[in-house]
């Protein structure tokens, strides 16, 4: 009688442990990274750049 409703209750614990086990990898590739890894270096022609917003003047309306 409970037949569907267990599989769908399996069917989300499955996703949910699945999407635990991804954010705990992705969360420990970044720690382990961060502490031990290579730091990224620039190329020996590499411009360093600068990120600005710019404000439009309005046109007139129509």
């Amino acid at each position: 009688a409970y037949g569907a409703a267990s599989s769908l209750v399996t069917l989300l614990l499955w996703a949910y442990y699945s999407s635990q086990i991804l954010l705990f990898g992705a969360e420990f590739t970044q720690v382990y990274a961060t502490e031990f890894g290579a730091r990224i270096k620039p190329d020996k022609y590499a411009v360093q750049i600068e990120h600005k917003e710019v404000e439009l003047p309005r046109s007139p309306p129509r």
